[in-house]
């Protein structure tokens, strides 16, 4: 049976919530997040929406993130409920830094977990136990 890799979907759904709150607190969101920290890839699918909607300058919300996934055809893989929740996530951007520093966190514990198997003889049985995370 494999196991689950560390991870904060709530922490992650968080800081995507913040951004349909909050357009200005986005350049944070983006200069200090990259998609690979997202275990769970509809919210790394929001977040390239996300980004890519910040650098061309056109605001948040779910209108113009459902069409930027569409461009990109992830919004079948995302859907309508899940954004919804997202954006439910969360009701004050006041604690954006706390989120990110959670996502992180995460992010490091999992590439330090990886990175030590590699080194170690029974990388095998890492692979096997904690299986892919894409």
């Amino acid at each position: 049976m494999a196991r689950s890799m560390p991870q904060n979907k709530e922490a992650e759904m968080s800081v995507l919530g913040v951004a349909f709150l909050n357009n200005n607190e986005v350049s944070k969101i983006v200069e200090e997040v990259t998609s690979d920290m997202f275990f769970d890839e509809r919210n790394r699918y929001i977040f390239n929406a996300i980004k890519s909607l910040h650098e061309s300058k056109t605001p948040i919300d779910i209108t113009t993130l459902k069409n930027e996934l569409d461009k990109d055809k992830k919004f079948n893989a995302v859907g309508l409920d899940y954004i919804t929740e997202v954006i439910d996530s969360v009701v004050t951007s006041a604690n954006l830094d706390f989120y990110i520093k959670i996502i992180k966190d995460y992010a490091l514990t999992t590439f330090n977990m990886f990175f030590s198997a590699l080194s170690y003889p029974h990388f095998y049985f890492f692979i096997q136990s904690y299986g892919s995370t894409g």
